[in-house]
């Protein structure tokens, strides 16, 4: 008979430890399942499959463990070491189920306010996908040229909300030089970043984070082009990892500030605080659209 019973909710799914004694339960096929977002999970097939969801029960020893995957999230399914599709082995459930562990003992045993945590405690939302949804200039300091970009991302659940969530932010910035001696565009890394996600930078669902230029300087590096592109990727923790791209423009379309660089060498006016280059500047074909 069991001694202890706990009952967890995490990460969307049910994990139920219970004491039960060897051979309670009939063995059956053992399927291996690869999800979207790069989990691997092995396991019987249980009785609570629908549907909607896949239920997987793994057993060792006195622990049974039993968590739902929603069909749409299965990459691939080995069932005794063959391959079959997930549409194929949703039609094949119910011939697959076998049951578990009853738990209207383990229930008897047990407060009920304890049962109805294990219950009905909501499902943690899974990450379907990264979206970027801003992404420009920033100035961090007191003079007036921007010292690096911003970007906002927002981390979408399977049901279309946010999620909140913590990991590793990288960003790549890849961008275009072109030169006046050699007009062949030259296709390059402009910056790179890495930053840490904690799930508090999330506010009504977005975090922003900024990424201050280190190896380039658009404002005094006059071949490097305007046009760039940002690329993103979040490995949230307990989820995967996501990416998502952006444009991003490095120098903002002004004519006069164009003028000046074209003739006195500097975007700024002359009463401008503005900061100091200790790069080489490099004279390039910086204007929009090949003017």
């Amino acid at each position: 008979m069991p001694r202890c019973c706990w009952f967890f909710h995490f990460v969307g799914a049910i994990l139920v430890l219970h004491c039960v004694a060897l051979g309670a339960t009939a063995a059956a096929e053992q399927l291996l399942i690869e999800t979207v977002d790069g989990r691997t999970l092995s396991g019987e097939v249980d009785e609570r499959s629908d549907d909607n969801d896949l239920w997987l029960r793994m057993a060792e020893d006195n622990v049974v463990l039993t968590t739902p995957i929603a069909w749409s999230e299965i990459s691939k399914a080995t069932l005794a070491g063959d391959e079959v599709a997930a549409a194929d082995l949703r039609e094949r459930r119910a011939d697959l189920a076998s049951a578990g562990p009853r738990l209207d003992l383990l229930e008897a045993e047990m407060p009920q306010t304890v049962v109805q945590a294990a219950f009905l405690a909501p499902r943690t939302p899974r990450v379907r996908n990264l979206d970027i949804i801003a992404a420009g200039l920033v100035n961090l300091d007191r003079d007036v040229e921007p010292d690096g970009l911003s970007v906002t991302i927002v981390a979408v659940g399977f049901d279309g909300a946010p999620v909140a969530v913590r990991g590793t932010l990288r960003a790549e910035l890849h961008g275009e030089r072109r030169s006046v001696d050699d007009p062949t565009p030259r296709f390059a890394e402009l910056g790179r970043w890495t930053d840490r996600v904690q799930s508090e930078d999330f506010v009504e669902g977005a975090a922003t984070y900024c990424l201050p230029f280190r190896s380039v300087a658009p404002q005094w590096e006059f071949d490097v082009m305007p046009d760039a592109v940002l690329t993103v990727q979040l490995g949230a923790t307990g989820h995967g990892n996501y990416s998502a791209s952006a444009p991003v423009v490095l120098r903002h379309f002004n004519p006069l500030r164009d003028e000046l660089q074209q003739w006195r060498g500097t975007r700024f006016l002359p009463n401008e605080v503005r900061g100091a280059f200790r790069g080489e500047q490099a004279p390039g074909m910086w204007l929009w659209w090949g003017r």
